[in-house]
């Protein structure tokens, strides 16, 4: 609940994704444009220059959870250098996607695991 409410406080839209590892461009657009009150286009083009048009005028956070392989977030339509204050947070298990993705932070999280038994 703390982290929704500070996240909120922050961001004009939050977007939690996770990434199947088949993922294309065109599923991950159709993944994130599910949480936005955008109309799913079976187009491409359209599905990005939609996507682009309502997120360049957001301050926003997108989450992606499981990444496993790298997918050009500004070919799904991502707008990305234009002066807001944005961030994609990535998470994944493969230690070699971090030079792919061109993270400028690196953060290692330790497996855990709970047994409730």
């Amino acid at each position: 609940m703390l982290y929704k409410h500070e996240v909120t406080n922050v961001f004009d839209k939050e977007i939690w994704v996770i990434v199947p590892r088949d993922c294309n461009i065109f599923n991950l657009q159709g993944l994130i444009i599910d949480q936005l009150p955008l109309s799913l286009s079976s187009s491409f083009g359209k599905r990005k220059m939609e996507l682009c048009g309502y997120m360049k005028e957001k301050n926003f956070l997108l989450v992606l959870d499981d990444f496993f392989s790298w997918l050009d977030l500004q070919e799904v339509g991502m707008p990305f250098g234009d002066g807001k204050h944005s961030n994609v947070l990535f998470s994944t298990c493969r230690k070699d996607m971090i030079g792919e993705i061109g993270a400028e932070e690196f953060i290692e999280i330790q497996l855990f695991i709970v047994r409730l038994w």
